[in-house]
């Protein structure tokens, strides 16, 4: 068993921090055993120098580096899981990271089958957070930017031991950066206001992070490096609910350059939910070439995590347990947040289906426009709708006198029955529904004519105020119920094929053909039999 120590100055000591070699992601080249020189072993360890360091120093003394690992040894080997074994520590030059393996296969580097950290994300957390137990402390940059890291862990159910690794974690805040940050982050337009040469932007944790490990990597005295077949990728979290700091962050996934698969290798994908999670997932088919790549690449990396990107954005990085094979996979999709995972399962599966833009979009220019065209059209409605009422209210008062007055009540009924409609449907009245609202007072409104006439036409014939108002409902009624229904058969040929505004049209067109029908039948009669009922047969003729 191979492993490293770093040796981190620390005033006037030396504090020894072990670093593993592994995989978090994909696999990890190992260069081949580093040459060093022998200076002593103890009952549980090996102890070797880079060549660089020699000759040692006088103050350097073997014996008591030896006693100081002898004296963490329970530690050690608890970490390492080999309380038998001798185990080999390399000392190199302070925060010199170097790659030994036991095992330097494309499956990176292992302990006895045991996948222990991208090196790479171990030297940042060790960084990150420092150890208190060894005197180290943590990055004042990292405690400045309010950057955090955490180690994870896994063990898949077909791919060995346990996997560990490590990643970076950074919320969103709001913050002023300089103008030329605020363009790179898209935060920066004409009309932003500007304080001493900066702007108040939303900065994400992702681009927090990315600000830090550059210069983390371009540090000259650093030497944590990244490889150039490896990046960092970053996921959206949203905090659950029932978290305390509701404020969304971002973390880091170590992952390989290389791109496995795109979206050109799926044939369909289609949004769905998991049975036993009930989560959003995405259910892929992909074609016989991106079938084929899939089952070669999930079998190569069993037991290791596989990302999905979109727009640069890591969606998901499930754990491959097995190797998926027959062309269909799913993703689940991650964070807290149920809303914020049905978005972006739709999202996701748009991106899939249609492609995305190829040419990203950025804001060029922006105008504000008030609402002088709205305000005007609305205002016009309003206009047209008080008209409308009021020729209705002098038409059927000027003509039907009293019974004239019965109608300018249905119509009002009808309004508010209509509206009533609305909101147990929870219906919002645009233009297009304020102009079928009109339109269906003016067949309300037919109706009455129709009926009224129908009296006129049996009082006429000598029938009596009782019978008259009878025959004019019952004879009326099939003329207002066969113009109703050919209004409901073109209201609902608009719903079907109508969209936008001619859909909201046609949904209060229907509305307003059951209303008309319940005021005209219903509502009229009832204010004739409470007149007639009110003379007790005292009638000879009625105002219409």
């Amino acid at each position: 068993m191979r492993a490293i120590l770093a040796v981190m100055a620390n005033g006037g000591g030396s504090a020894w921090v072990p670093l593993f070699c592994g995989l978090a992601l994909a696999a990890v080249g190992c260069g081949g055993n580093p040459p060093a020189v022998f200076v002593g072993e103890s009952a549980h360890f090996r102890l070797y120098v880079d060549p660089a360091l020699m000759p040692l120093p006088a103050a350097f003394d073997g014996d008591n580096a030896l006693a100081a690992l002898e004296t963490e040894w329970a530690d050690v080997a608890t970490m390492l899981n080999t309380p038998d074994r001798k185990i080999t520590y390399y000392w190199y030059t302070p925060e010199h990271i170097v790659i030994a393996c036991d095992d330097p296969t494309e499956g990176g580097c292992t302990k006895e089958g045991e996948h222990t950290g991208s090196p790479v994300m171990a030297a940042l957390h060790a960084r990150v957070l420092g150890d208190p137990k060894r005197g180290i402390a943590p990055d004042p940059k990292a405690v400045a930017l309010e950057i955090t890291s955490e180690a994870t862990s896994w063990h898949p159910e077909e791919g060995g031991s346990t996997h560990r690794d490590f990643y970076l974690v950074a919320h969103d805040r709001d913050e002023a950066v300089t103008v030329e940050e605020a363009k790179k982050m898209d935060c920066w337009n004409k009309t932003a206001a500007v304080t001493d040469g900066k702007v108040h932007c939303n900065v994400t944790g992702r681009h927090v992070i990315e600000r830090y490990v550059a210069e983390v990597f371009a540090d000259p005295n650093s030497k944590i490096k990244l490889p150039t077949d490896r990046e960092i990728g970053y996921e959206r979290v949203e905090p659950p609910t029932s978290a305390k700091d509701q404020r969304s962050y971002w973390r880091t996934y170590y992952l390989e350059s290389a791109v496995r698969l795109t979206g050109s290798s799926i044939s369909k994908a289609v949004g769905s939910y998991d049975p036993n999670t009930n989560r959003p997932v995405v259910l892929l088919d992909f074609n016989r070439y991106g079938g084929r790549v899939f089952g070669d690449v999930t079998s190569a990396i069993v037991g290791m995590q596989f990302a999905t990107l979109l727009d640069n954005e890591v969606k998901s990085a499930p754990q491959i347990n097995t190797a998926i094979r027959g062309g269909r996979a799913s993703i689940t999709m991650g964070g807290g947040d149920v809303d914020h995972a049905e978005k972006s399962k739709n999202d996701l599966v748009a991106v899939l289906n249609t492609g995305s833009i190829v040419a990203p979009l950025k804001l060029d220019s922006e105008l504000n426009v008030g609402p002088t065209l709205g305000r005007d059209a609305v205002q016009k409605t309003r206009v047209s709708f008080a008209v409308g009422i009021f020729l209705v209210v002098l038409i059927m008062v000027g003509i039907y006198r009293w019974s004239g007055w019965i109608s300018v009540f249905a119509v009002v009924f009808h309004i508010l029955m209509t509206l009533a409609v609305m909101a147990i449907f929870g219906a919002t009245l645009t233009l297009p529904g304020i102009a079928a609202i009109v339109l269906s007072i003016g067949m309300e409104v037919d109706g009455n004519i129709l009926i009224y006439e129908r009296i006129r036409d049996e009082l006429n014939l000598g029938k009596s105020v009782r019978g008259a108002i009878d025959l004019g409902f019952s004879r009326a009624f099939s003329a207002i119920l066969d113009g109703q229904l050919t209004t409901a058969a073109a209201g609902w040929v608009l719903l079907q094929y109508g969209s936008g505004p001619i859909k909201g049209f046609a949904v209060m067109l229907l509305v307003g053909v059951f209303t008309t029908l319940t005021t005209n039948v219903w509502v009229t009669r009832i204010f004739f039999d409470w007149e007639v009922s009110r003379k007790k047969g005292q009638m000879n003729t009625i105002s219409i």
